[in-house]
């Protein structure tokens, strides 16, 4: 590293925001270019390809139609009043936001290198950017359920989307997970610039599908793991809160909610404050 670089790299050390607050404030100054960016990850995955956004029915719809086929069938995953379907799709809507914005989030410092060789910016606003893909999916699996909703209106006459108070929730639980999202893609994205062992996280992402009712209902799980799930793992309170905003239905009462919002915060807390620390170095890295 030159006598040159390596002064430039002190002085941003010393102008680093104080403390996470004022690192996010800077976001406000880089709204432009964080939606320039995500356009350009969404248009970066479907280039070069024949049918473009249209995967999208493929990798949303087909794995859904696989696990309805065997799974509504089976006495334990059935969901009472709320059709089988309707569980899924909501479910899948979260978890997939989750699981795309993960996997693409660890990459999006190394996409965006054109980026930052031109212009400086927080590297959370990378991360940011790195959201757009996971929205796209997110607005999929909306459009979708609306149209199951639509269809069993019609032929079963029965309206089962809640239009009360508690729709609230639907957008908080979509931004708790995009929150979990930024938190961990903060901190998967600087390692990945170190270390390309990284890209193995989707092996854990499979597990930690199984372990969030996704696919089952909640009370599948045995009474002894029951509260260890609910308040381990953050997605299970995300995704009932969801299904609970949009159905009045939830396995999970609001302590849950409160815990999954809690430590959504901390970990979006923390992956925001390894990427300040992280920020004044990524020039030189980048």
């Amino acid at each position: 590293m030159s006598a040159h670089n390596s002064v430039d790299l002190l002085v941003r050390s010393e102008e680093a925001p104080l403390n996470v607050f004022s690192y996010l404030s800077q976001l406000r100054n880089h709204w432009t270019l964080i939606i320039v960016a995500g356009i350009y990850l969404v248009r970066r995955t479907y280039q070069r390809t024949l049918l473009g956004p249209v995967w999208l029915l493929g990798q949303g719809v087909l794995p859904m139609l696989g696990m309805m086929a065997v799974f509504q069938h089976v006495s334990k995953f059935q969901t009472g009043d709320l059709p089988y379907p309707l569980f899924l799709i909501s479910g899948m809507g979260i978890w997939t936001t989750v699981d795309l914005g993960i996997k693409r989030g660890f990459r999006t410092l190394n996409y965006l290198r054109r980026i930052k060789k031109v212009i400086h910016v927080p590297g959370i606003a990378m991360t940011f950017a790195g959201l757009s893909l996971p929205i796209v999916y997110m607005s999929f699996y909306a459009i979708l359920l609306l149209g199951a909703v639509a269809f069993i209106w019609i032929t079963d006459h029965r309206f089962l989307l809640s239009l009360d108070l508690k729709l609230v929730f639907v957008p908080v639980s979509v931004v708790l997970a995009l929150m979990l999202v930024v938190g961990i893609s903060a901190v998967t994205s600087v390692i990945f610039l170190i270390a390309r062992d990284i890209r193995h996280i989707g092996s854990l992402l499979h597990l930690w599908f199984f372990l969030t009712p996704i696919a089952y209902p909640l009370d599948v799980l045995p009474g002894s793991w029951r509260a260890v799930w609910e308040y381990a793992n953050p997605l299970v309170g995300i995704v009932e809160m969801y299904r609970y905003g949009l159905f009045g239905i939830s396995g999970a009462g609001y302590e849950v909610f409160l815990a999954a919002a809690a430590s959504t915060i901390s970990i979006f807390m923390m992956g925001v404050w390894f990427m300040m620390r992280s920020d004044w170095i990524l020039d030189e890295i980048l």
